[in-house]
């Protein structure tokens, strides 16, 4: 689990409390503590065109999709749109 929750904050970074109130609460969260230096990693996994596919739309979608905080998430029925 330790692992899979690396290779998400490798790309997304660690929330903190102003991009997700509240999640210091969370069951377990000091054990994520070992990744608050990591720096969302988007464009490393995803370079700019013409080096990838990835549009910057595309990049904004993806990243309203994979959002941390649950109340800032993109909705599926919002991303049609």
């Amino acid at each position: 689990e330790m692992h899979q929750l690396g290779l998400i904050m490798g790309l997304v970074g660690l929330p903190d409390e102003e991009s997700w109130p509240g999640c210091s609460e969370l069951p377990h969260w000091k054990m994520l503590e070992s990744f608050k230096d990591t720096m969302p990693g988007w464009r490393e996994l995803f370079p700019e065109p013409p080096d990838s596919t990835l549009s910057e739309l595309g990049l904004l979608l993806m990243r309203g999709l994979l959002e941390c905080c649950p109340a800032r998430r993109l909705a599926a029925a919002d991303a049609v749109e």
